[in-house]
C-alpha cells in the first residue's frame, strides 16, 4: 500500500543522507587535520557526520513522510490523490507547521541509527582494504 509514495520519500531521503554525509565528513576530518589541540578519532567525526546527516535529510524530507503517512492511512492512494496533492491540502488545511508534524520522533530514530549505519559501514570500508593503511 504506496509503494510509489514510500519510494518517492525514501530515494531522495537516502540520497541526501548520503550526500549530507560525505560532506560533512570530508568537512570534519579536514578541520580536525588542522586542529593543534587533541584531535578526536576519525571514528567519533565520522559517527557525529552521520548524525548530521541523518538530521538533515529528516528535517528536509519530513513534509513527504507526513503526506505519504497521511495517503497511506486515510486511504487516499486509491482515489487519485498524489503525494504533492496531498501536501497542497495539508498545507491548506492544517497549515505549514502540519508538515512537521513527527518530526521529534523521525529524529529521534533517523540519528542514532545514521550513527550506528556509519560506524559499522566505515568499519567493513576499513576491513576491506586489500592493503592495510599506513
Amino acid at each position: 500500500k504506496g509503494f510509489g509514495a514510500s519510494l518517492a520519500v525514501n530515494a531522495p531521503s537516502s540520497a541526501m543522507w548520503w550526500g549530507t554525509y560525505g560532506y560533512f565528513r570530508e568537512r570534519m576530518l579536514s578541520a580536525a587535520a588542522n586542529y593543534k589541540g587533541m584531535r578526536p578519532p576519525d571514528r567519533v567525526l565520522e559517527a557525529c557526520a552521520g548524525a548530521g546527516a541523518g538530521v538533515v535529510s529528516t528535517i528536509l524530507t519530513n513534509p513527504m513522510d507526513v503526506a505519504r503517512t497521511r495517503l497511506q492511512v486515510d486511504g487516499r492512494i486509491h482515489d487519485g490523490s498524489t503525494l504533492f496533492s496531498t501536501l497542497r491540502l495539508l498545507v491548506k488545511e492544517e497549515g505549514a507547521i502540519s508538515l512537521m508534524k513527527g518530526v521529534e520522533a523521525r529524529l529521534m530514530a533517523s540519528v542514532p541509527s545514521s550513527i550506528m549505519v556509519i560506524t559499522v559501514y566505515e568499519l567493513v570500508k576499513r576491513l576491506s582494504r586489500r592493503d592495510p593503511p599506513g
